[in-house]
């Protein structure tokens, strides 16, 4: 079964059309809701929909991720193992800052390594503000990254580890003239 087809599933039991299912995560979500043609993409199995969709979904049909996610082909695997540089996909935020996916979409996180060149620096980012906190943990590998987080600036060497919750608006920095790489864990996952 796939993840589309245990959403419908779900949806048809409660007895809710998809403009109905839509409309209890609307009332949710409001104007940062997913949008009709994403869930029916989603249902027919034309997307497996990104985490904060699926969090939409799950939260309008009252159930966890992991609910939704058992025995479909997006249950998580007992083991994972992702060799060397096969990672799972980049975020580019500019010619000096970049994220690699280092998780698979099974998993209720994401972990990212970030690399931060000379003078690099992310775009803020700020996760939705919902029932359930989204954070991030950071810890950094080599190197020195300025972590900006609702204003408020705290300064992360090799070894250091920080965490927030992610809600608030949050970017990272390198202002040293050496290259710095830190891993990220967001759970639960939002991209």
């Amino acid at each position: 079964m796939t993840i589309g087809e245990k959403i419908k599933k779900l949806r048809e039991k409660r007895g809710l059309s998809r403009r109905d299912l839509l409309g209890e995560i609307i009332q949710i979500f409001g104007d940062k809701s997913l949008t009709y043609l994403t869930l029916s993409r989603i249902e027919k199995g034309e997307s497996d929909g990104r985490g904060s969709s699926l969090h939409q979904i799950c939260q309008a049909l009252n159930v966890s991720l992991r609910d939704l996610k058992h025995g479909t082909k997006e249950d998580p695997a007992l083991m994972e193992c992702i060799r060397n540089y096969a990672y799972k996909g980049k975020y580019i935020y500019n010619e000096k800052a970049f994220a690699e996916i280092l998780s698979g979409r099974q998993h209720r996180f994401l972990a990212l390594q970030l690399i931060l060149h000379s003078k690099g620096k992310t775009k803020t980012e700020q996760d939705p503000k919902t029932d359930e906190d989204y954070r991030k943990w950071i810890f950094i590998i080599k190197g020195t990254i300025s972590c900006h987080v609702d204003n408020k600036e705290i300064l992360l060497r090799k070894g250091d580890t920080f965490s927030f919750i992610s809600y608030l608006p949050h970017y990272f920095e390198n202002k040293t003239s050496q290259k710095a790489t830190c891993i990220i864990i967001q759970d639960p996952r939002h991209i």
